[in-house]
Parts: structure tokens; sequence; C-alpha cells
């Protein structure tokens, strides 16, 4: 199991990458869970608290949109 986050600040592109990196893993029958964050703030706490990722996906200028 690979355990992916993706964040990005524009809902619509993050919800494309999970898409992909979904569909990428059901083709080549590779278990995978996808998180998908809207700001850098809620990724890290949530690595804080624990959580872990063997990939990030991280947008490289966030500007806040929503």
């Amino acid at each position: 199991m690979y355990y992916i986050a993706v964040c990005d600040d524009d809902k619509r592109i993050g919800g494309y990458i999970e898409n992909i990196i979904l569909n990428y893993g059901k083709r080549e029958s590779i278990k995978l869970e996808v998180d998908v964050y809207f700001t850098g703030e809620e990724l890290i706490a949530n690595c804080q608290q624990g959580e872990y990722y063997d990939l990030i996906f991280l947008d490289i200028e966030m500007n806040g949109r929503t």
C-alpha cells in the first residue's frame, strides 16, 4: 500500500491529480490511498499528528484561492 498526499489550493486541480493517481493504481493493480489537502498548513498539521506519506504532490505556488 502506498500513501500519497496531494496539496493544491485549487480544488479542481487537486481532484484532477487525485483521479490520475487512482486511475494509475487501478490500471497497474497497485494499492493506493490518496489524501487531498487544500492548504499547506492542513498538510503539515496532519503530518505533525503522525500522518505518513510515501509521496507528496505539492503545488509550487499556493495563493489561497479555493
